[in-house]
Order: structure tokens, then sequence, then C-alpha cells
């Protein structure tokens, strides 16, 4: 069975990490429905990296006034 990473960082003021993942998955999954894919959201430190976090660690947004 393949076996696939994809960790990709956004693509600023276009689509975020998870975006991204979710349209490569679609794509492999066109050429290799069986396989098995890990998906990690990454980030270098500026747009995006609070949001990458959140989602790879399940977690949520809150506000406090």
């Amino acid at each position: 069975m393949k076996k696939i990473v994809i960790a990709i960082d956004s693509f600023k003021g276009c689509l975020s990490s998870q975006d991204l993942a979710d349209a490569i998955e679609k794509g492999v999954r066109k050429v290799w429905p069986e396989c098995r894919i890990c998906k990690i959201p990454m980030a270098d430190g500026g747009e995006g990296t609070t949001q990458a976090i959140v989602e790879s660690l399940n977690g949520q947004y809150i506000t406090i006034d």
C-alpha cells in the first residue's frame, strides 16, 4: 500500500494549508484511490501559523472580551 504525506504551507491570500492539502489529496486519490494519506498543515511563522497549529492539534479558537 502506498503511503503519502502531504505537508504544505498556505498560498498567501489564496488557500489555507488545509484547503491545499485537501485539493492535493483529491488529485492523489484519482491515481491511487486506496493509498494512505497523512495531511499535515505547515506554516513558516508568518500568516497562517496560528491556523496551522490549531488545525493540526484539533484545537479551537476562543474569543475573550
